[in-house]
């Protein structure tokens, strides 16, 4: 488009110099032109042209020299008048000669003309002698009268021919001068067509700059796929309610990801189009202003809505409207989607002081709703404060953990049922600051959600691998397995597998007394992948784990393809177990399967006698869970390791 743009506005400055060029040489020939048209006509305006009056005021002369003669014959003047008048034509045809000698010097007519009237000019006399003598006055005069009449005419004769030439010169002269006269007005004619298209183009061009700059101006403020303004145009906005009562709605589409990931950034471009459509239409039923702030974030500004939120109390029709909208379905082709609106609200200046305070207000109420599951509006409080800042300070804290040692690995044993056994352990992370112990309920969502679960992660397997050898240098007839947990960030993650072959190589442990635990909602979201990465590991001679079964949303016909070893059935099912309940017939019903399939089953949450007698009554493998031993460290666990174990149970 640079490019496109770069030669337009060559072509423009080569038009433009195209008229200039134009320009100048038109004047240059105009000036040309117009001189040696002048030049062409000098001489014919200053020689035929007075030539012509001449010959004209020539014959004039003679005609009253002539008529001078037949009146004073016919008596119509008395010899007075005569005298007078012959005597002044005289004079004018004398001059008349002497003009007719300038003007045509070398003329071959000047000759007979100059003959003529010395033939002519003295006839006046000898008519007067005529008429003096009344004897033959008559018939003399009449013979004079028929010479003067053929002297005039030989006269007007030869003037005739001198008029006609004069007259052929000046009409070459006007011929000339309408040849230069149509030359220049032709060439002005296409200078002015010139002129005229380079305004016409250069106009369009104008136009055109002038649309393309609101384009990029409307661009600049405003988000290509959606038309919505964006995050620039949202802060220049938040910068111009100083003062002015304000609610701001942050909102996330949930699972938006999903979307993309499913079915793709064209289906996803064109849902993202219709979500902001229906969102517009339902903040400015409530006269709210809707940005796009990134890919999945809008913001909607309502001015002066002191409602509820304060408060904390139930959302208002306002705000509600914006959930509501995106209760029907969206349907795109053969898809329908159902996607939600996480939203989060601040209040200002009721609830800060400045507006960059209240954007960081209705991100963390916006926090605290995904936090909760999404699809719900969560106003903006002090405990909400509260809790992100003190997030924020627990992951800096943990950010540090690592290098300040204060992260240590504990070990929770895990009984065999069939001989009442150590089966093995299960590496579990814990975080030790300021001499207290912080559950891993709380610090292990932190550190998965900024990333730090994957160093953390493969310090954690590394820690496990090197214990394991230990033990196992310990007690080389005894093969003790080590349980470690593989975050989903984790196993994500690029470099896995080269991090996971980096710890072999390091820790130079047998992979069969390492049991890789991952996830069942995990592998149920990249199953494709996640099939990879077990069999790799699988061929490293890991031991394969799913974890926290029956919480999930597995496919038994997926479960059949992944190449595990073992179904841990999740506490949530144990805690509250009885052989007559749901439960019950839900643990059976996976142990049975698990069997079926080739896989050995371990209980987590173990926690009664008659729990451990159900779950080996129902054909369980394994357990875990207080009843059999409370994660230690490591040093503590080598009680499990020696042959008659202090917390063994009877069979």
């Amino acid at each position: 488009m640079q490019e496109q743009g770069r030669e337009f506005r060559w072509s423009i400055y080569g038009l433009l110099a195209l008229v200039i060029v134009a320009g100048l040489g038109l004047s240059a020939f105009m000036a040309t032109k117009a001189e040696s048209v002048g030049e062409a006509l000098r001489p014919l305006l200053n020689e035929n042209l007075p030539a012509y009056e001449h010959l004209t005021d020539f014959e004039h002369a003679v005609l009253l020299y002539q008529l001078a003669l037949n009146k004073y014959a016919t008596q119509s003047i008395d010899r007075a008048r005569f005298v007078q008048l012959t005597a002044d034509q005289r004079d004018d045809v004398l001059r008349g000669l002497n003009t007719l000698r300038r003007d045509f010097p070398d003329h071959a007519g000047v000759a007979p003309i100059r003959l003529a009237s010395r033939e002519l000019l003295p006839l006046a006399g000898r008519l007067d002698d005529v008429l003096a003598d009344e004897a033959d006055s008559r018939r003399d005069a009449r013979d004079l009268l028929r010479q003067a009449n053929r002297y005039t005419n030989d006269i007007r004769g030869q003037l005739a021919g001198l008029k006609q030439e004069a007259a052929t010169a000046l009409r070459q002269a006007q011929v000339l001068t309408h040849t230069g006269i149509d030359s220049m007005s032709r060439l002005v004619q296409a200078y002015t067509l010139l002129t005229l298209a380079a305004s016409l183009f250069t106009m369009h061009h104008v136009r055109a700059r002038m649309r393309s700059e609101r384009q990029l101006a409307f661009q600049a403020f405003h988000d290509p796929l959606t038309d919505l303004a964006n995050r620039r145009s949202f802060e220049r906005r938040l910068r111009g309610i100083a003062g002015q009562p304000h609610t701001l709605v942050l909102g996330r589409i949930d699972r938006f990801d999903r979307v993309v990931g499913e079915l793709g950034y064209a289906f996803a471009d064109g849902l993202m189009r219709e979500i902001a459509g229906r969102v517009r239409a339902a903040a400015q039923r409530h006269s709210g202003e809707v940005f796009r702030l990134d890919g999945a974030t809008l913001a909607i500004l309502y001015r002066g809505m002191e409602n509820a939120c304060v408060r904390g109390a139930a959302a208002p029709d306002t705000l509600d409207s914006l959930r509501a909208a995106m209760h029907p379905p969206f349907r795109r082709g053969p898809h329908e989607v159902f996607p939600r609106l996480s939203l989060g609200s601040a209040n200002y200046p009721a609830q800060c002081g400045d507006v960059a305070q209240l954007l960081a207000h209705a991100d963390a109420a916006l926090r605290a709703a995904r936090e909760a599951g999404g699809d719900i509006l969560v106003p903006y409080s002090e405990a909400i404060s509260e809790r992100s800042h003190h997030d924020l300070r627990r992951e800096a804290l943990l950010a540090h953990a690592l290098e300040r040692g204060e992260l240590v690995v504990y070990y929770q044993p895990q009984q065999r049922l069939g001989d009442g056994g150590l089966a093995g352990f299960e590496a579990l992370l814990r975080w030790r600051h300021d001499g207290n112990l912080i559950p891993p309920a709380e610090f292990i969502p932190l550190a998965e959600e900024s990333g730090l679960i994957v160093p953390i992660g493969a310090w954690v397997l590394e820690q496990a691998c090197r214990q394991a050898r230990a033990w196992q240098e310990q007690a080389p007839d005894r093969k003790t397995v080590v349980a470690v947990n593989i975050s989903p960030r984790q196993f994500a993650h690029p470099d896995f597998l080269r991090v996971v072959a980096r710890v072999l190589a390091e820790t130079g442990v047998d992979p069969g007394l390492i049991e890789v635990e991952i996830t069942e909602s995990m592998l149920m979201r990249e199953h494709g992948r996640g099939e990879r990465l077990l069999r790799a590991l699988r061929e490293q001679g890991f031991r394969l784990a799913i974890d926290d079964f029956g919480t999930g949303y597995s496919s038994l016909a997926y479960l059949k393809r992944f190449p595990v070893d073992m179904l841990k059935i999740d506490q949530s099912f144990i805690r509250s177990l009885r052989p007559d309940g749901n439960d019950a017939a839900i643990v059976r019903a996976m142990i049975g399967m698990a069997h079926h399939l080739g896989l050995r089953v371990i209980a987590e949450g173990v926690e009664t006698a008659a729990q451990r007698a159900w779950l080996r009554a129902w054909g369980c493998d394994q357990i875990q869970g207080y009843w059999y031993g409370e994660p230690m460290p490591a040093a503590a666990a080598q009680v499990y390791l020696s042959p008659a174990p202090a917390s063994a149970a009877s069979t």
